[in-house]
C-alpha cells in the first residue's frame, strides 16, 4: 500500500508540543487509507484492529482529518453511513463499516440485531455542516445520498424513534443495543434518555436549519432553529438540577430523572454548546477540570476543546499536554492522534473556517507558556493557508484560491487593532457564551499575507 502524506506542518516554542505533534502525525497517518479497499477513501475511527470506521469517532476526527487534507475521506465516508440508512433499520445507518464497505460484524448481525447509539444520527449531520464550512465542497449540500440522510433522519428518524411524543428519541427496548439513548454505553440498560442525546439533537437542528437556509426552505430553517431553541430550554429547565447545582443524567422509564453518579459531568452537552447559561456553564468547565483526569481515552481526546474555546487558554493546554503524555493508557486510540491537531489548529491557534460567508475568524489561545505557535499547509477552502500566532500578533498566508474575510480577534477589549502595522477600529463580540473578543476583519486575496496585532 502506498504511504500516506500530509503537508500539515506545526512548529512552536514549545518542545513538548513539537514532540507532540510529530507523534500525532505519525500515529493518524498510519491509519489514513487511500486506495485499494472496496469502501474507497477512508481512515480509522474506531477500535485499533476493526479496520473499520464507525460514526461518533468519524464525527469528532473530522476536523483533524479536514486540517491534514483528507476532506475527500470525510465525504466519502459519510456518504458511506448516508446511504446506509434504512426504513427497516427505523432509519438508522450503519454503526460501523469496515475496509470491505460492509457493517462491521462486531456490530451487525441483521436490521432487527445490530448496535446503535441513538445520538449519532445528529452527530453525524452536525459533522457534515462543519465540514461543508471547512471544505466549500458543495457536495455536503447537495448530494442526493446526504441530502436524503439530512430530511430522513431529521423527519422520519425521530418520528419512528419518539415514544412518547415530546419530539426527542428514546430506548424502545430495555436492555436492547439497538437504540441506546446515549453515547454512555457503562450500564442504564433501563434509562429512557441520557441528556448527550438531547445536546447532540439540538446540534442536528442547527444544522439542518443551515442546510435548509442555503437550500432556500427558509420556512423549515426556521422551524429547526426554533426546535433546537426549545431542547435546550428543556436541558437549562427540566433536566437542571438547582439543589445539586448540575444536570440530572438519566430519564427513567417512568419519566423521572435522577443524576448518574456523584462524578457525573455532562461533558458532552459543552462540546455540542448545548449550555447557554454563563455560570452554570462555567461550573460544568470546573467540573471537568477536577475530575477528567481518570477518563479513557475516548472522553481525555475532547478534554482540550472543552476549555480553549471558552478562552480557557492554560487549562486548554494542560489537558493538551495530557492527551500527549506517553503513559496515557491506550493512546493509540485513532481519536487520540487525530484530536492533537484538532486542538492544536481550532483550539491553540483558534481557527474557525465559515465557507458561506468567505471568513476565517482565528482567536489566539496561546497561554504564557508559548511565544508563539504555527500551523503551515492547513488544508481549507480547497486550498492552503499558514496560521501564526504570537504573544500579541497574528498572521495569516492564504493560498486558498480565492480572496478570503480573515477576522482576527484577540481577548478583551481592545478599541482599535493594528493592521500591518496601520489602526484599524475594532468590533467588540462576546463568543461561545462567555468569551469578550475583539476583531477586525481583514480582506486577504489570493497569495496574501496580513499581520494583525492587538496593543494595550
Amino acid at each position: 500500500m502506498a504511504r500516506v502524506f500530509s503537508r500539515l506542518t506545526f512548529h512552536s516554542s514549545s518542545a513538548k508540543l513539537n514532540q507532540g505533534f510529530q507523534w500525532a502525525m505519525r500515529q493518524a497517518l498510519s491509519y489514513v487509507h487511500s486506495g485499494g479497499d472496496p469502501v474507497g477513501y477512508w481512515y480509522e475511527a474506531a477500535l485499533p484492529g476493526r479496520d473499520a470506521f464507525c460514526m461518533r469517532d468519524v464525527s469528532h476526527q473530522s476536523s483533524g482529518a479536514a486540517a491534514m487534507g483528507f476532506s475527500a475521506h470525510n465525504l466519502n465516508m459519510a456518504q458511506k453511513f448516508a446511504a446506509s440508512i434504512s426504513e427497516g433499520k427505523d432509519y438508522c445507518c450503519f454503526w460501523e463499516i469496515n475496509r470491505e464497505g460492509l457493517p462491521a460484524p462486531a456490530d451487525y448481525q441483521s436490521d432487527e440485531n445490530f448496535w446503535y447509539n441513538l445520538p449519532a444520527s445528529f452527530d453525524l449531520l452536525d459533522c457534515c455542516m462543519r465540514m461543508y464550512q471547512w471544505t466549500g465542497d458543495q457536495r455536503w449540500l447537495d448530494d442526493p445520498v446526504l441530502r436524503r440522510f439530512y430530511d430522513l433522519t431529521m423527519h422520519e428518524y425521530i418520528a419512528r424513534w419518539d415514544k412518547n411524543g415530546d419530539g426527542i428519541p428514546e430506548r424502545a427496548v430495555a436492555g436492547s443495543v439497538r437504540g441506546i439513548p446515549s453515547y454512555d454505553e457503562s450500564g442504564h440498560s433501563d434509562a429512557l434518555m441520557m441528556n448527550d442525546l438531547l445536546g447532540c439533537q439540538a446540534a442536528g437542528c442547527d444544522a439542518y436549519a443551515f442546510f435548509c437556509q442555503m437550500t432556500g426552505r427558509e420556512k423549515e430553517a426556521e422551524d429547526f432553529r426554533a426546535e433546537g431553541k426549545r431542547i435546550r430550554s428543556l436541558l437549562e429547565t427540566q433536566w437542571w438540577d438547582e439543589a445539586a447545582g448540575r444536570y440530572f443524567t438519566i430519564c427513567q422509564p417512568d419519566g423521572s430523572l435522577i443524576h448518574k453518579g456523584k462524578n457525573d459531568l455532562s461533558a458532552s452537552l459543552i462540546f455540542d454548546g448545548a449550555l447557554r447559561i454563563p455560570e452554570r456553564l462555567l461550573g460544568m468547565l470546573d467540573q471537568i477540570d477536577s475530575t477528567s483526569q481518570r477518563w479513557q481515552i475516548e472522553g481525555l481526546s475532547h478534554c482540550p476543546m472543552y476549555f480553549y474555546p471558552y478562552g480557557q487558554k492554560e487549562r486548554g493546554m494542560k489537558w493538551l499536554l495530557r492527551l500527549l503524555d506517553p503513559d496515557v493508557p491506550r493512546r493509540e486510540y485513532p481519536e487520540g492522534s487525530f484530536s492533537v491537531v484538532i486542538a492544536l489548529a481550532e483550539g491553540l491557534l483558534g481557527l474557525t473556517p465559515i465557507w458561506n460567508t468567505g471568513t476565517l475568524q482565528t482567536v489566539s489561545s496561546l497561554d504564557q507558556s508559548l511565544s508563539f505557535a504555527e500551523m503551515k499547509h492547513i488544508s481549507v477552502f480547497g486550498g492552503e493557508i499558514d496560521l501564526r500566532q504570537e504573544e500579541s500578533a497574528s498572521v495569516l498566508t492564504n493560498r486558498t484560491g480565492r480572496e478570503i474575510q480573515w477576522k482576527a480577534g484577540f481577548d478583551g477589549c481592545h478599541k482599535t487593532l493594528l493592521v500591518n502595522g496601520e489602526q484599524r477600529c475594532a468590533v467588540q463580540e462576546t463568543i461561545n457564551v462567555i468569551r469578550g473578543c475583539s476583531f477586525c476583519t481583514v480582506p486577504l486575496k489570493e497569495g496574501e499575507t496580513a499581520r494583525v496585532e492587538a496593543k494595550g
